[in-house]
């Protein structure tokens, strides 16, 4: 408890002190830590220009800039994330329905934490004077913020590389294992999980966040409103590398801001390149991959594949409780790597990875081809535009049993040079930019900061409109009900009609007789 009073005083007397720059409170909330690497680079891009940054974060960099303040929010994710990952076959209603009970559950841990009261204990005159929030975090956190720091402007960040549910019929939704080709039974689907994805945002999320914000500021307007108030959304985006799909001017795509300029390897990294001379083999899974992910069946298979591809050295990220015995000697496995510098280098040949949206694209960046092996969410949909240009093949988690598969899968990576030209191709359409993702993302920061008015004069409709209303289900709903309606009646008429004539019909003929 100490500590954090320590930590807190220390960073608002920094902040006092330097009272002519501009207060950004960041609130990360219980990310990963691939997004939090995502949204460190923005926040260590904003303090080189100067500015005062607060990050209320499940992730803290001891190396931090002196002008970068973390308030930790201690055993919020551990208590999200298990060890075990569940990899069975892709579910999204299931899917949809659990990440949605742990944006509840995570606004519950964040909102009970000491770090957080400690937040809300800020002196009520002090001013933040921007919020960005990455929205993996629960409204109801940013909401109470707002209220509490008297509505400054602000930002909702993304490591994702979509924006969910406005392109029903050309984008499938993060959790939907399908490419954006989509016949009519996979747009069918892909609607029913974009709507159970909206009625479960605005029937279950919604109102349990209302509630539990309301427990702190029962004077608190709903919290879907607040959150909608954010005046640019920054998204991992970019046309180049994923299915494209049409956003508001006031989303702007910064994808690739996490990857940075290279690095020279450390000694024995470069040891291991200089060694060798047919090229080198990069794997990595994400840092919610372990081995026992895996297991023991699959990492010995994996492990004799890379024996028997002895030609080319292996250098495997990942972290086993239980370390593999004996090692074959072109295998390489830390539990960290500099990745980025790693592909960076034109010996790499080839990436095998859970193709998530970092790690596809830092391949995409450097040309890189890659076998991915999905695991979840964006996974499906990653892999899928890489197979489409060509830049990748994809495995399933079954497939690692066979080593056969996987021997087959890197050699003809190897061999078939189409993968390699077309993943330089993609690369030089992702780098040709008028300026570098970060920067493009700070510009927009600092646009907000000096235009703090544009939610009057820039603010799309459609994002305070339902998404019934936004997506014109409502006017549907009334012409076909109108037409069910208009022909129900005229239907009516018509058998009406069809009854008399018969009735006439009969009652004429006996006066004939």
């Amino acid at each position: 408890m100490k500590s954090l009073v320590l930590i807190v005083c220390t960073g608002l007397i920094s902040i006092l002190l330097s009272a002519d720059a501009v207060n950004i409170l960041y609130i990360t909330g219980a990310v990963s830590r691939s997004e939090f690497t995502w949204n460190k680079q923005l926040m260590y891009g904003l303090a080189a220009k100067g500015h005062n940054v607060t990050a209320l974060a499940t992730h803290v960099d001891e190396n931090a800039p002196k002008n970068v303040h973390f308030i930790p929010l201690e055993g919020v994710y551990e208590s999200l994330v298990h060890n075990s990952l569940h990899v069975e076959k892709n579910r999204p209603f299931r899917t949809l329905y659990n990440r949605a009970k742990q944006s509840i559950k995570s606004c519950e841990l964040i909102l009970k934490t000491n770090e957080f009261a400690s937040l809300m204990n800020y002196p009520k005159e002090f001013k933040f004077d921007l919020i960005i929030h990455d929205e993996v975090v629960g409204a109801c956190a940013v909401a109470i913020a707002q209220h509490k720091f008297h509505l400054p402007p602000m930002i909702s960040a993304t490591a994702s590389n979509t924006v969910s549910g406005t392109a029903f019929s050309i984008l499938p939704n993060q959790h939907f294992d399908s490419g954006e080709d989509m016949c009519f039974t996979g747009r069918l689907k892909n609607f029913l999980y974009n709507t159970w994805e909206h009625i479960l945002e605005q029937w279950c999320v919604r109102p349990k966040m209302n509630q539990l914000a309301r427990k702190i500021i029962p004077e608190i307007s709903d919290v879907g409103g607040l959150t909608k108030m954010a005046r640019i959304r920054l998204i991992n985006a970019n046309a180049a590398i994923q299915f494209p799909e049409p956003v508001m001017p006031t989303v702007i795509p910064v994808g690739g801001l996490h990857i940075q300029k290279s690095e020279a390897l450390a000694k024995d990294l470069e040891k291991i390149f200089d060694e060798a001379t047919n090229g080198i083999i990069y794997c990595s899974f994400g840092s919610e991959i372990n081995g026992e992910t895996f297991g023991a069946t699959r990492t010995n298979a994996i492990l004799n594949v890379m024996k028997q591809l002895s030609q080319y050295q292996f250098v495997w990220q990942i972290e086993f409780k239980t370390p593999p015995k004996v090692l074959p000697k072109n295998v390489h496995i830390q539990s960290q790597f500099p990745q980025n510098d790693i592909l960076a280098q034109p010996k790499v040949k080839l990436f095998i990875t859970e193709s998530s949206t970092l790690n596809s694209q830092e391949a995409i960046w450097y040309g890189v081809p890659m076998i991915g092996i999905p695991f979840a969410a964006d996974q499906y949909r990653n892999i899928n535009y890489g197979m489409k240009h060509g830049i990748a093949k994809r495995l399933s988690l079954a497939d690692m049993e066979s080593e056969d598969t996987l021997k087959t899968a890197i050699e003809e990576m190897l061999t078939n040079t189409s993968y390699f030209k077309n993943a330089q191709l993609l690369s030089k359409i992702f780098r040709d930019q008028p300026v570098n993702p970060l920067d493009r993302a700070i510009w927009w920061v600092e646009w907000v900061l000096r235009n703090p008015q544009i939610e009057r004069c820039w603010r799309p409709v459609g994002a305070g409109m339902c998404w019934i209303s936004r997506n014109g289900y409502d006017v549907l709903f009334v012409v076909f009900a109108t037409i069910a309606i208009s022909m129900h009646i005229i239907t009516g008429l018509i058998f009406r009609l069809l009854r008399k004539r018969r009735s006439l019909s009969r009652e004429v003929k006996p006066k004939r007789e």
